[in-house]
């Protein structure tokens, strides 16, 4: 007697039953996956770290990592850990990954560098590269610090060329205050047309004034003045905590806590 279902659904059916035979178990499909679970963001738009997660370039890693036992648990409490460290994630990232135990060449870490390499903006992981244009700052230690904390801002003046002069006119001339906070007598060149201090008094500001007349100078709107721009990556360092590490006898850049109420880049 004919069978009364479609050839169709019969062959559809054979396809089913074979899977489930040869996987000896009902799995999830490839792309599914519950990203929320290891995304330790908690703020208003967490979710867009989860989203970008649960998309199907991201979520098979992350959906193995959810498979095996203390997996996710280990990337979020890593992904908390860089969070925690606001400004200095970049300095602290390896330190938090060894700690919470994702280590090379596991399912953990396997999830985690989807996490940041496809998601690191979403994840607010420390995915920033500085301008290959960008020279050392100061030494070693300090370069690390400022370039962890303010690589946007870096990248910012960076790309124009009268900001690139002041700031590398900061970092070679003012040595001794890099990084100090400024006090409440300088002005804000973000905020006011001339910074209102005697620029023979100041070095930061001396060498804001010098080249703020610079040939190659363009007006941009006041935000984004290279006199802004530069000003800016000095006060993130110092929100950062640089002072330590950027210091004529630096400490090493290990050594350079922010202070409580860092802002730094993260403030942006």
């Amino acid at each position: 007697m004919p069978s009364s279902h479609p050839p169709r659904l019969l062959a559809l059916a054979g396809v089913a039953v074979l899977v489930v035979v040869a996987c000896g178990k009902f799995e999830f499909p490839a792309g599914t996956c519950r990203a929320s679970l290891m995304n330790a963001r908690t703020d208003p738009e967490a979710a867009t770290c989860t989203d970008c997660l649960e998309l199907s370039s991201s979520c098979d890693d992350v959906g193995r990592c959810e498979d095996e036992n203390g997996c996710t648990a280990a990337v979020r409490s890593a992904h908390e850990c860089i969070l925690r460290a606001g400004p200095l994630a970049a300095r602290d990232e390896e330190a938090c990954l060894e700690d919470a135990g994702v280590v090379p060449a596991t399912n953990a870490a396997r999830a985690y560098d989807t996490m940041r390499t496809r998601c690191g903006t979403e994840c607010l992981l420390p995915v920033c590269q500085v301008d290959r244009a960008a020279q050392l700052v100061v030494n070693a230690a300090c370069d690390k610090c400022v370039t962890g904390a303010c690589c946007e801002r870096m990248n910012e003046c960076y790309g124009n060329r009268t900001c690139k002069l002041m700031f590398e006119c900061i970092e070679t001339r003012c040595a001794d205050r890099l990084f100090e906070r400024a006090g409440a007598a300088p002005g804000d060149p973000c905020v006011d047309e001339v910074p209102p201090v005697d620029a023979g008094r100041d070095c930061v500001f001396a060498c804001i004034a010098e080249f703020s007349e610079h040939t190659q100078r363009r007006r941009e709107e006041r935000t984004k003045s290279p006199e802004c721009l530069a000003f800016r990556i000095q006060q993130c360092a110092a929100a950062a905590g640089c002072v330590g590490a950027c210091s004529p006898t630096p400490a090493s850049a290990s050594d350079a806590s922010p202070p409580d109420d860092a802002s730094a880049d993260g403030g942006r």
